[in-house]
């Protein structure tokens, strides 16, 4: 009797510090965004694209088409940029309605890994600590910060996993609507970035099935009218937009910007091995505790939620290592089985896991160090942000601490230590990283120069790139020019024309401007110097 009160008052502590940390992860995250939200601005070229896409959206009435310089928008499927506009006609500034679907998508994210672990067969306290842990993690919370589809795209993939794995007989047992309920949200992910929404349900699944004896019916999952609920979602927006603009427009978005990017890219190409390289770093701090607990739970080859989180991992990871082109922010679908995966190793076995614990506080130190590193060197990522350096600094302190406890723990190790320093990046270090590096980010400089030497000029004229951001600061169209000929005639008719400095450069080596420029004002975006270079009758105003 006193054995069995004791391993209930623990298991109830357990569970009640689980809770603490869950809680803490949400309020880290609100935080987070309400400390950066405020005083950013939009980020070039993936905000301030899908920015000025929507304003083109709203602009044009045409909802099914997304157009982008009066060109339809082929890159992505248009339900962010659909979000993007209708927080924006709702009276949101441009930079709050890019990034507020993420920080929304995040926040849905950490509340739905509970329901993960339990549909799962986990207990409820690895579904907490997962959650908060995943919330933890800096590239997530990173990525939840700025305008992006990535973490909405995680959000679908994951709420994929809960009807995904009843059919699979993981967990619990599977409930009516789950086949359709599975095939709607690919469908919704295909909306959100393209077909990758169905590649990876298919590689977590096709990994499973490898890995469990006996191999488990995906009949379930193949045999009714999903799959054309999930076509019916795509063809509902896809068949109008296509009779709208024709059938190139559908040509360029399936095979070129979707398929083709994931099987033959033509951007961001790496080799096989690169997320083999780059995930441990990258899943910090508890990529080498989900990677311990992947290849022990394989080994093992025993249905369950575990192996099911190993099989999503590991799937994911051989499914993007296949595909040409790479960025590290393409596994972060993998990141929620990771802190799930990672959560339940630390809650059955924690005293194994001591190493794998210490060095995901070693690498936030490590983190910690290249950002004040940077801080205090004034490069393009950071200019010079005291608050930003104190973070790091603090987040340096904090990591050491929670790694050195971990390593010299004689008891099963407690996550919450080097969680809680987690959650201080989320709520403080990257906010202030985000406003240290809005300034250079941003193309509000740009804006201000062509506003104060061309006030009433429209459209403003750019060559060699394109400043999506300043259209939208300035309300005017842009006009890009393609060669140098093309920039000198746009001088000569009394023209402001922005470009790179080292096209500058190479427009002073070759004499062409000398005679039409009175001077060139430097503007600093990204990692480079710009100009924008103006005839006499501008720099006289």
């Amino acid at each position: 009797m006193v054995t069995t009160r004791f391993y209930a008052a623990a298991a109830a502590s357990a569970r009640g510090a689980a809770r603490t940390l869950f809680i803490l992860s949400f309020a880290a995250v609100v935080l987070g965004a309400a400390f950066s939200l405020p005083g950013r601005d939009l980020w070039e070229p993936d905000e301030a694209r899908i920015a000025l896409a929507a304003s083109e959206t709203i602009a044009s009435g045409n909802w099914l088409v997304p157009r982008l310089l009066g060109e339809p928008y082929t890159q992505k499927p248009p339900l962010y940029i659909w979000a993007v506009a209708l927080l924006r006609l709702v009276g949101l500034p441009w930079s709050w309605a890019a990034v507020l679907p993420s920080v929304l998508a995040l926040l849905g994210l950490v509340a739905l890994m509970p329901r993960l672990a339990r549909a799962l067969g986990l207990a409820d306290e690895i579904g907490l600590l997962g959650g908060a842990m995943l919330a933890a993690m800096p590239l997530v919370v990173a990525m939840g910060l700025v305008g992006r589809m990535d973490i909405p795209l995680t959000l679908t993939f994951t709420a994929c996993l809960l009807p995904l794995a009843r059919l699979l007989a993981v967990g619990e047992p599977a409930r009516r609507g789950d086949h359709l309920r599975l095939w709607l949200l690919i469908g919704v992910g295909v909306l959100v970035k393209g077909p990758v929404a169905l590649a990876m349900p298919a590689a977590a699944t096709l990994a499973y099935w490898v890995a469990v004896r006996p191999h488990p019916r995906v009949r379930p999952l193949l045999v009714g009218w999903g799959p054309a609920v999930a076509l019916g979602v795509v063809l509902a927006w896809l068949v109008p937009a296509a009779f709208t603009v024709g059938a190139d427009y559908l040509r360029e978005l399936i095979v070129t910007q979707t398929a083709g990017r994931m099987v033959q890219s033509f951007a961001h190409r790496q080799p096989f091995f690169y997320h083999l390289v780059t995930f441990p770093f990258t899943a910090l701090p508890w990529s080498l505790i989900a990677l311990v607990a992947s290849v022990r739970t394989l080994r093992r080859r025993a249905g369950g939620g575990e192996l099911f989180l190993a099989a999503v991992v590991v799937g994911l990871l051989v499914m993007f290592s296949m595909f040409s082109g790479k960025l590290v922010i393409y596994l972060l679908p993998a990141f929620p089985a990771v802190a799930l995966l990672a959560a339940a190793a630390l809650q059955r076995d924690a005293r194994r896991c001591r190493v794998s614990l210490a060095a995901g506080g070693v690498g936030l130190v490590l983190a910690g160090g290249v950002l004040l590193y940077r801080t205090l060197q004034g490069t393009w990522l950071i200019e010079r942000q005291p608050a930003t350096a104190a973070a790091a600094g603090l987040l340096c302190v904090a990591a050491l601490l929670s790694a050195w406890r971990a390593a010299r723990a004689r008891v099963p190790c407690n996550p919450a230590p080097l969680t809680l320093t987690g959650l201080l990046v989320t709520a403080l270090v990257l906010p202030a990283a985000v406003l240290g590096a809005n300034h250079a980010m941003s193309t509000r400089g740009i804006a201000e120069a062509l506003a104060r030497l061309e006030p009433d000029a429209e459209p403003f004229v750019v060559y060699g790139f394109r400043p999506y951001g300043a259209a939208l600061l300035l309300g005017r169209p842009m006009t890009e020019v393609g060669s140098v000929e093309d920039v000198v005639l746009a001088l000569r008719d009394g023209r402001c024309v922005a470009m790179s400095q080292r096209q500058w450069q190479l427009l002073e080596a070759l004499r062409r401007p000398a005679p039409v420029v009175a001077r060139a004002e430097p503007v600093r975006f990204r990692h480079r110097d710009y100009e924008v270079a103006c005839p006499p009758a501008a720099t006289q105003r």
